[in-house]
């Protein structure tokens, strides 16, 4: 059972709910907890869930259905209605995300009727969707911390996103993992990704970028892979490298930055900010990167695709849009990684913050074994929350998950993973050095000129020999 303050974690903290007027606030904790009090008391949320399920034509009819689904109803209806779905998701978590699929339906102001809303939540109530990840990390006693810096608003959208696309890739059989990173090696990964599309549509090269896709790095051999595969020797050269990094044998130094290290949730860590995704996030840091280092993959781009003389063309304007783009841009980045439960184990290592491999001790074993290193068997006990798996393992934060970035399964388009990427929402509008106004809209318009004016280069002067 989700305890309350998990559920004003995942929804208060980033505002979801309540919406009041800053200079003059419709409600205050005392009306929270004396709504929370009431509904509780009389068992209203049992009953609307009855209700829900065995009388879907009746919930029309229903004050606190209407209520809750009209939120002009009352001055105060944002608070007493948020009391009301916090109540109804502590009693009833399966229904976390039909709830946020709500909101951002309704955030996004998307055609949404009350009928199929509650049609939806029926299905969820009926079917007892499993946990998601993140859900059952947030339900598990003794893991989930409170997180009273997670504020920016900007990122509300976003994380329903997140959270709702997790749904749908645990239900299709892939584990999630999350790395937060700084904003301007988002700008890179965005900006790569759009170049490829643009060769492509100029066929510079002869495969086409998935949109569920993105390279976190720029792998080594992109001209390889963008042009129908590695060859052989590199494929088994790559997958060498990663089959010893995995032995856990490999030397942690040599092979550090090999690694992309993840919380195996949202909110992942959070008593342990060095290893938390969202604090890198809401700080807009990396560990041990720099806007320096993220310039050096935006090089790496045009290298890496045979191009490296038309790069020193459009560097500075390229330059140029990496700072319009972090001034649009205020916070960190969200990676969403997404990965075939089929081939977790020969890619991701349960891990203590560095690139070893680490064995965590199982507690009423689930699957007949005290100990194990492979993710694959450590992950279902999140699902059936034994926090102990997760923690108290001979340190004191949490298991982390170390991905290894090898070009044959994370940095290939082609093998099943899956990189979904969540940024703020932008700056309406931001003044330049030169005091003109720039809207974000100018902006991407700037970059989408830039680029095709960049692979129309690559097409009429050949790359370098």
């Amino acid at each position: 059972m989700l305890k309350f303050r998990h559920i004003f974690l995942f929804f208060f903290s980033f505002g979801l709910l309540l919406h009041a007027q800053q200079d003059a606030p419709l409600y205050n904790s005392a009306d929270i907890q004396n709504a929370l009090d009431t509904f509780a008391r009389d068992h209203r949320c049992d009953v609307i869930v009855k209700n829900i399920i065995n009388e879907p034509t009746k919930v029309s009819s229903d004050p606190l259905i209407n209520f809750l689904l009209k939120a002009d109803a009352t001055p105060n209806a944002d608070c007493y209605k948020s009391c009301l779905l916090e109540e109804i998701a502590k009693k009833h978590p399966e229904t976390l995300c039909t709830i946020a699929q709500y909101y951002l339906e309704k955030n996004n102001n998307w055609n949404s009727s009350e009928q199929s809303f509650m049609q939806e939540w029926k299905k969820s109530f009926l079917t007892k969707n499993p946990l998601t990840q993140t859900i059952a990390h947030l339900a598990t006693k003794y893991l989930a911390k409170p997180v009273d810096f997670f504020s920016p608003e900007n990122y509300q959208p976003q994380l329903i996103q997140a959270a709702l696309k997790e749904r749908s890739l645990n239900d299709s059989g892939y584990y999630v993992f999350y790395h937060g990173q700084q904003n301007c090696f988002g700008f890179y990964q965005d900006f790569c990704a759009d170049l490829l599309d643009e060769c492509y549509r100029l066929g510079i090269i002869n495969y086409e970028l998935p949109k569920d896709f993105l390279f976190a790095r720029i792998p080594k051999n992109l001209k390889d892979i963008m042009n129908g595969g590695l060859p052989v020797k590199q494929d088994l050269e790559e997958k060498k490298l990663r089959q010893e990094i995995m032995s856990g044998h490999a030397n942690q130094f040599r092979y550090h930055d090999q690694g992309m290290y993840t919380n195996g949730f949202l909110f992942g860590s959070t008593d342990t900010l060095g290893s938390c995704t969202w604090k890198y996030i809401t700080t807009n840091s990396n560990w041990n990167a720099s806007e320096k280092r993220a310039k050096e993959m935006g090089k790496k781009i045009f290298e890496w695709l045979g191009q490296a003389h038309i790069f020193t063309l459009y560097q500075q304007e390229i330059t140029d849009l990496l700072d319009e783009y972090t001034q649009f841009i205020n916070a960190g980045r969200l990676l969403q990684v997404a990965i075939p439960i089929t081939l977790v184990d020969e890619c991701v290592l349960i891990s203590n913050s560095t690139i070893t491999k680490v064995n965590v001790s199982l507690p009423d074993p689930l699957m007949g074994t005290a100990t194990t290193d492979k993710v694959s068997v450590l992950m279902p006990y999140c699902f059936k929350q034994y926090p102990e798996a997760f923690k108290n393992q001979g340190w004191d934060y949490e298991v982390h998950f170390c991905i290894v970035m090898t070009e044959d399964i994370m940095l290939n388009p082609c093998s099943g993973v899956k990189v979904f990427a969540y940024d703020s929402a932008p700056t309406e509008e931001i003044t330049l050095d030169n005091g003109k106004k720039l809207s974000y809209q100018e902006h991407l318009q700037k970059r989408a000129e830039l680029i095709k004016n960049i692979v129309a280069a690559m097409k009429n002067n050949p790359q370098e020999n």
